[in-house]
């Protein structure tokens, strides 16, 4: 996607996160910032609910997610998305993959490092499945999240852009929840200074 696509015109690009803990639209009156609530269902209906309503160019997701891999900190952007707890391969199917459907069953992201006030910005891949990690996952990803895949898929089905970056709450493991209380609202800090300053 060209740089040109996206501009700093009110609601031109619709936010979604899950939560507002974890982007307060309050703090950012200038932008168009939706909350999707938490995982795959709700984030399905409100993508969808805001797209017709708001009819964007570009959808950018942020929110918290949880580090599979130990050596991934601080804001990460995502570019690509898994969905990790579709399982029939009792039916023959990969885990991961929705049967019986045309399109695909991953998603690659919008490269968003032109907005990004860091030149060195780690790109992860990102499952999403509707559990609370606190054990690594059966399919392979750097991190988890709850509602990244679905909004990429209504993205990818709509032909709208989706850039997304995450924040590392927790360690996907015994102590993420702990962890996630304790770390959920650092992540619009650096969110703020590293992206939002683009169209603030």
């Amino acid at each position: 996607m060209r740089q040109e696509a996206i501009n700093n015109t009110t609601f031109s690009t619709l936010f979604l996160v899950a939560l507002e803990v974890e982007l307060p639209a309050s703090d950012f009156s200038s932008l168009n910032i939706q909350y999707t609530g938490v995982g795959k269902v709700n984030a399905t209906y409100m993508a969808m609910k805001n797209i017709m309503t708001f009819k964007p160019k570009v959808v950018i997701n942020f929110g918290s997610a949880g580090a599979v891999d130990h050596d991934i900190s601080g804001l990460v952007q995502v570019s690509k998305v898994i969905q990790r707890d579709m399982d029939l391969q009792g039916l023959g199917f990969e885990l991961g993959q929705t049967p019986f459907e045309i399109g695909e069953d991953s998603f690659v992201l919008e490269d968003g490092s032109y907005m990004d006030k860091s030149s060195i910005r780690p790109k992860v891949l990102c499952s999403t499945g509707d559990d609370f990690v606190s054990e690594t996952p059966k399919i392979a990803s750097e991190i988890v999240d709850m509602e990244l895949y679905a909004i990429a898929k209504v993205c990818s089905r709509e032909g709208i852009p989706l850039f997304s970056w995450k924040f590392i709450s927790d360690r996907a493991d015994d102590n993420s929840p702990e962890d996630w209380e304790n770390n959920v609202k650092t992540g619009a800090k650096e969110f703020k200074k590293s992206i939002l300053s683009y169209f603030l």
